[in-house]
């Protein structure tokens, strides 16, 4: 029949002549409208109020629609790369796993673990001895070694004890956690956690604990005041007296040495958000600036430069002081 209309045999997902020469329509349309505004407006006209429908479909109404948030060409952090943890200086670790061997040495995180067996051996003696008081003494102890244990497990670099790490700071901080108190439970959990110690140091085999958490933030590893009784042993009770004089700084340089880098990480670990003054920035600021002058010491020691050990000690001295008296506990 001549009047049967032919079947369009063009292929599937290919442009006809016709979508092609509404493309370049529409082209036209937008370049011949952006000739209409230059001219009205070198003759002083303005330019059109609204564009045509047919201009307006060809475009986005938001152009964050086709090119997502943030900077163009910038990629966006994914969820698990922000929030707490994620810079340096903050977390629930306090910061970076690179900043630990800047404030304290595998070395000397070792010595200070080893130290605090001797003491807590000697506090958990006899169930008297934790009673009279002691279990104070243990408490501090058991903080201290489960804040350097969470250090421990999230260094960088190889250090004694990582691969247990972990399952000994769960056993160390829960001693720390209940030797608030002078219980016989207390002490009998105390004298468990440390044997668990003893036999680390001895080399011996450790479980290293289904489930238990790599790394934690500070504040589940150990209340703040028993860190800060530590800190404050360090500067008052060491640092001070070993800088009185440039005989005293050499006799105890190595000493010096030890104090500032366990003062140094104790500064970083208090600044953990989840403690308490964790976000006020004048605390921050008192953490911050002795954890600066922590590090001034260590140069101090390895230059045997006294005057600056001693200018870092006062630094030290009045930070403490200051904070202290802005903040309790």
């Amino acid at each position: 029949m001549k009047n049967q209309v032919k079947e369009d045999r063009r292929p599937t997902g290919v442009l006809g002549a016709g979508s092609v020469c509404g493309w370049l329509g529409l082209i036209g349309a937008v370049l011949a409208s952006g000739v209409l505004w230059a001219q009205g407006t070198a003759r002083g006209k303005l330019p059109p109020k609204k564009w045509s429908a047919t201009v307006l479909g060809a475009f986005f109404p938001d152009v964050r629609q086709a090119i997502g948030p943030g900077q163009p060409g910038a990629v966006t952090p994914s969820p698990a790369a922000s929030g707490p943890g994620s810079q340096e200086g903050g977390s629930g670790n306090s910061g970076s796993s690179s900043i630990w061997p800047q404030l304290i040495s595998a070395q000397v995180l070792e010595d200070e673990i080893k130290r605090s067996v001797t003491a807590l051996a000697q506090a958990l003696s006899t169930p008297s001895k934790f009673k009279s008081g002691r279990h104070r003494v243990a408490r501090r102890l058991f903080s201290v070694n489960a804040v350097l244990l969470n250090i421990a497990a999230q260094y960088p670099e190889d250090v004694r004890f990582k691969r247990v790490a972990p399952a000994l700071r769960e056993a160390v901080a829960r001693s720390g956690f209940n030797c608030k108190v002078n219980s016989d439970s207390a002490f009998q959990g105390a004298r468990q956690a440390l044997e668990l110690l003893q036999s680390a140091l001895r080399g011996e085999k450790i479980e290293s604990g289904q489930g238990v958490e790599p790394v934690v933030p500070f504040p589940k590893a150990a209340d703040r005041p028993p860190l800060m009784q530590r800190m404050e042993q360090a500067q008052q009770g060491r640092l001070a007296p070993w800088t009185a004089s440039p005989s005293e700084f050499k006799a105890n340089l190595e000493e010096v040495f030890h104090e500032a880098q366990v003062l140094a990480a104790l500064a970083r670990v208090i600044q953990d958000p989840q403690y308490e003054y964790g976000e006020d920035e004048t605390y921050l600021e008192y953490a911050q600036m002795l954890e600066k002058a922590c590090r001034e010491l260590m140069e101090a020691v390895k230059t045997n430069n006294y005057e600056q050990a001693r200018k870092a000690v006062g630094t030290i001295t009045q930070s403490c002081s200051d904070c202290h008296g802005d903040f309790r506990g």
